[in-house]
């Protein structure tokens, strides 16, 4: 099951330990990274256009020791490229 999240502020009412949630637009990724902590058994998706921003997002992730989530630059227009 896939979950596109838009309004990440409702997240908590729609993610569930085993899903797997894309952040289209995700930024430095915080809310994503938040929801991964509570959710461990889910997987999270951020991708930004900003190659600066999502390593920026990766390097969170590696210090807080995260393994469901990762964060790719790309255009979500184009997911079969990234």
């Amino acid at each position: 099951m896939y979950i596109a999240l838009i309004e990440l502020r409702y997240a908590i009412y729609f993610v569930d330990d085993g899903i797997r949630v894309l952040e289209a637009g995700c930024g430095l990724g915080i809310m994503t990274l938040m929801l991964a902590e509570k959710f461990t058994q889910s997987t999270f998706i951020g991708c930004d256009l900003s190659p600066d921003v999502v390593r920026t997002a990766n390097q969170k992730v590696n210090k807080k020791g995260l393994q469901n989530i990762t964060f790719e630059a790309g255009d979500v227009s184009q997911l079969l490229k990234i």
